[in-house]
């Protein structure tokens, strides 16, 4: 569980947001950092092969929308989708 400005936050509520939207893949990071005096969360999500990076730039704005009407917080305090190419997200197996 993540605290982001006072909402606790699961990462399994950022996996269903990102599994309702057909163009990332299944495997997102969530990024917690804190650039100033607030929290931010970035989101970084796969997209899927043979997605166009405009179509992956829509789905993480899709994210981003998503999440501030389900988890709520400002949009600066609200999680921000960043698609990025397959496979730059390193899997579980892969991290030791």
């Amino acid at each position: 569980m993540m605290v982001l400005r006072g909402v606790n936050v699961f990462p399994t509520q950022i996996e269903e947001l990102v599994l309702r939207i057909p163009a990332p893949a299944a495997h997102c990071q969530c990024v917690l950092t804190r650039p100033g005096r607030l929290d931010e969360l970035t989101v970084r999500v796969e997209r899927r092969d043979g997605v166009k990076a405009a179509a992956a730039d829509e789905a993480g704005a899709a994210v981003d929308r998503m999440a501030k009407d389900t988890i709520g917080g400002s949009s600066a305090g609200s999680p921000h989708g960043l698609a990025v190419p397959t496979p730059v997200l390193g899997r579980p197996e892969e991290r030791g």
